[in-house]
């Protein structure tokens, strides 16, 4: 396996293995040696012994170098380019002749996206920001013949400090003193913002330059990408201007490190093509989730399908996940191992609640309200006394993202099921990673053996696994064939959606009979939505998992009366 990864810290919220998995995805396809890209969240005080190992493995090939080794790294290679010197960071590791070859590639990334959208010679630009994108900004804007460069920052001293380190090679390069700010941009023709201001999150209302300065003749450029539109590009556009997101950027360097990663085996246009789509894919948003247009064949076999198309998503985005922890064997604390097994054998009278938090189903469409969001349904839930909650992560058939885990997580301290189809150790991983307490793995996707490695690997992490059985087949095997600690049984029928609770005591009347029935933790799931249903058909259930009963009600009001009903 030729390995390659992302090296930064953190370093889960990178796009750069979608990209560049889903390009090796055509390499794989031509029966050469693999090639994976994965995660490599490396501290800064440990970046030097890394940098050694990764010398050291001749599997290892490169490396995407991300905030905030980019400059510390550049002492680390054995050879750099001349970029390098005057933008002082390294964003590609590569290996030529058994030595450590560091490059940028911002700076053309940054210089073909500007060219696809504006004609960047002899023009006038300011630079909003200091920091080390801004240096790759500058010698791309010198590479294209820039006119004059003028160059902001909230400190003026970290602004002076760059026009005097470009002051070597040209003298195109301005401050732009905060006072003057108003009078130079009459001047300029294209502001570029280099700064984390109006990404995703605390920052992404704000914008970094005075939206009343904007001009109709002025053009900007955002490097970040997240949201596509910031405030920054909108204030431009609405003053009649032209707007340009950084998301073709991303694209162009990781096309570029790409080229440096597989020489010619993959052609440009279809690196470029298949970065995109990947990018895509990526960064959609549940908004109105609409069920997916299935077949009647495939309406058959409803899970056959659902599997494919994980599998397909899978191999787009594999990747092999290595962080520091793992090195160190992973020491988690007692408290935070196995809380979802810990938490359902606690006593209560009646079975413990699990509630679920999904946006959307095959069978019933969408799910959410306009106003629901993870965060707010994870907190009514801990608010009503709810046991565990059960998260959906899966986007294609129930509208939900890896990003939901963390959002609950961050939101609610109750121990969460990542409610998945799980094909792969890398989900079992990544769900530790997201916040989970606990994976679903299903005796009709996996056979006993493999359910058996997933449990082994699982426990490696602190985590419990809810294994799913639908009919007696599947509830044998897997009392016979696996330590399976906790079952879920389901009643609904997985070739016609359709739901019979009683399936559920004719199911446990046969796991009676095991010798180690009363050792496990018993899982109703499918067809609760009341107290009244758990007294009919699973009373004698440790647990109950329930979903759309809840969240299809028609006001909080209701939800909340539902829930009440069911602790």
């Amino acid at each position: 396996m030729k390995k390659f990864a992302i090296l930064a810290y953190p370093a889960h919220h990178s796009l750069s293995p979608t990209m560049h998995n889903a390009v090796f995805s055509h390499v794989a396809s031509t029966n050469e040696k693999e090639y994976v890209y994965g995660r490599e969240e490396i501290s800064p005080e440990n970046l030097e012994v890394f940098m050694q190992k990764f010398k050291n493995d001749k599997n290892y090939l490169g490396l995407s170098v991300s905030i905030p080794h980019k400059e510390t790294i550049v002492q680390l290679c054995d050879e750099t380019d001349e970029a390098v010197k005057y933008i002082g960071a390294v964003n590609t590791v590569y290996k030529k002749n058994d030595k450590i070859c560091g490059t940028n590639t911002d700076w053309i990334g940054f210089k073909k996206s500007l060219e696809k959208q504006y004609n960047p010679e002899k023009k006038r630009y300011i630079i909003l920001g200091a920091g080390g994108a801004s240096r790759a900004i500058i010698y791309a804007l010198l590479q294209s013949n820039a006119q004059k460069i003028y160059i902001w920052n909230r400190t003026e001293k970290s602004a002076q400090n760059l026009v005097e380190h470009f002051s070597k090679i040209s003298d195109k390069i301005f401050l732009a003193q905060t006072e003057k700010l108003s009078e130079i941009s009459l001047k300029t023709d294209c502001i570029i913002n280099t700064t984390s201001v109006g990404m995703t999150g605390k920052l992404e209302n704000l914008s970094p330059f005075p939206k009343e300065l904007f001009q109709p003749f002025h053009s900007a450029f955002d490097i970040v990408y997240t949201p596509k539109e910031t405030v920054f590009l909108k204030d431009c556009k609405n003053a009649g201007g032209n707007s340009m997101s950084g998301e073709e950027m991303l694209l162009f360097q990781g096309a570029e490190q790409s080229k440096l990663f597989l020489g010619n085996k993959v052609s440009a246009e279809k690196t470029e093509e298949t970065m995109r789509k990947a990018l895509q894919l990526a960064t959609r948003k549940y908004t109105n989730w609409i069920t997916p247009h299935i077949t009647s064949e495939q309406k058959q076999n409803i899970l056959g399908t659902i599997i494919e198309n994980k599998k397909q998503e899978l191999f787009l985005s594999r990747e092999f996940l290595h962080t520091e922890a793992q090195t160190n064997n992973l020491k988690i604390p007692e408290n935070k191992k196995f809380r979802f097994y810990k938490k359902l054998l606690s006593e209560k009278k009646t079975p413990h609640v699990i509630a679920e938090i999904k946006p959307a189903s095959p069978s019933k469409g969408s799910i959410f309200r306009e106003n629901d969001t993870v965060e707010n349904i994870a907190k009514m839930y801990e608010e009503n006394n709810i046991s565990c909650i059960s998260v959906l992560t899966d986007f294609t058939f129930f509208g939900a993202t890896s990003e939901n885990l963390i959002k609950a997580s961050t939101t609610t301290n109750i121990p969460l099921l990542r409610k998945d189809f799980i094909i792969d150790a890398s989900q079992i991983i990544e769900a530790y990673y997201l916040g989970a307490s606990a994976v679903l793995l299903m005796r009709s996707v996996l056979s006993s053996q493999e359910i058996e490695k997933c449990i082994s690997l699982s426990k490696k992490y602190g985590l419990d696994c809810l294994v799913e059985v639908h009919d007696e087949n599947e509830l044998r095997d897997v009392l016979e064939n696996t330590s399976a600690n906790i079952i879920g049984i389901n009643t609904r029928d997985l070739k016609t959606l359709k739901i019979n609770p009683e399936n559920f005591q004719a199911l446990l009347k046969i796991a009676k009979t095991y010798p180690k029935f009363s050792e496990k933790i018993w899982i109703a799931e499918s067809g609760i939505s009341s107290k009244a249903d758990i007294l009919q058909y699973a009373l004698e259930a440790d647990a109950v998992l329930v979903g759309t009963g809840i969240l299809l009600q028609e006001s909080n009001e209701l939800r909340e009366k539902v829930l009440k009903d069911l602790v």
